[in-house]
């Protein structure tokens, strides 16, 4: 490219226009802008957008419309449309939502405050799992046990979910309850457990098995039927057919039984779950017989 044409191209080439100096001032955000002398002059040049000429008292449409907060009393400003459709703010900011959505409460065993959403209270009692078990501990005994008459704690929202809640210390009083029976280790059995018990002595296959066997190192759970040599078990489920809720047809129930029987598997246990059916149809017995049958002969 010559001289010349360079010459001609910065010449045809549009110069950058400076921005006008700032001569005024927003009313609404404060923000200095450049307003057009002849604009001033007619009483024009107030605002530096349209948003903020058209927000607020500087819009036409506006209406006064004073709505008290819940939380701290102050006044503020409400649509009236927004207001008659039930869209209508009830609190002024979002401190004042958070704050009154809020509730502080004393941990009746540290004695120490601590916040708790709204809905939650008078469920919320404690502050931490620590004093609940500890407030637990501490509470005077207002159950006796019906087999073996000595007084316990339950919690007062359990007294009610049952028959026999509050009723029994343990579940080896609860289970010894149920007709006091016994079996030929000394052990509390429930009618069921009773029936395959009989079941598996008749059919010979009662060698090496043993009752109520915990195989878990840390948890307390226990097995009903457990051959240890072969890691195999049978697991006894009684009340499923019972009308409404029971321990193990609930969903908390299920979900522990889920557990142990998934822990059960990762010890590497073969478990069999039956019920009063299976037993009955001597649908428990051929089972265990097949169990038994293939770790012999792995």
């Amino acid at each position: 490219m010559s001289k010349l044409e360079e010459a001609l191209a910065l010449s045809t080439k549009p110069k950058r226009r400076r921005p006008p100096t700032p001569n005024n001032n927003c009313k609404k955000c404060d923000k200095p802008f450049y307003a057009a002398p002849s604009h001033v002059a007619k009483g024009w040049g107030n605002f530096c957008s349209k948003a903020c000429s058209s927000s607020g008292k500087n819009n036409h449409r506006f209406k006064e419309n004073e709505v008290e907060c819940k939380q701290c009393q102050k006044p503020f400003h409400v649509k009236p449309c927004s207001q008659k459709a039930g869209k209508g703010k009830s609190y002024c900011s979002i401190e004042c939502r958070y704050k009154a959505q809020k509730t502080t409460i004393e941990c009746p065993t540290c004695k120490s405050s601590f916040t708790v959403p709204a809905s939650h209270f008078g469920r919320r009692v404690f502050c931490s799992k620590k004093c609940q078990q500890s407030s637990f501990q501490n509470s005077a005994n207002n159950c006796v046990c019906a087999s073996c008459s000595k007084p316990f704690y339950t919690k007062e929202s359990d007294l009610g979910r049952g028959v026999n809640a509050g009723k029994f210390c343990s579940v080896k009083c609860m289970t010894g309850s149920r007709g006091k029976i016994t079996l030929e280790d000394g052990k509390y059995a429930s009618h069921l457990e009773r029936d395959l018990y009989l079941l598996l002595k008749v059919e010979g296959l009662l060698a090496g098995a043993t009752r109520e066997f915990k195989f878990h190192p840390k948890r307390k759970w226990l097995l009903d039927f457990a051959w240890p040599e072969m890691k195999i078990a049978i697991e006894v489920h009684g009340g499923i057919w019972k009308s409404g809720k029971s321990g193990h047809t609930s969903g908390k129930g299920r979900m522990r039984d889920m557990e142990k029987m998934n822990e059960a598997t990762l010890h590497g246990w073969l478990v069999l779950e039956v019920a009063s059916n299976h037993i009955r149809d001597g649908s428990a017995i051929e089972w265990a017989k097949r169990m038994i049958q293939m770790k012999c002969a792995a």
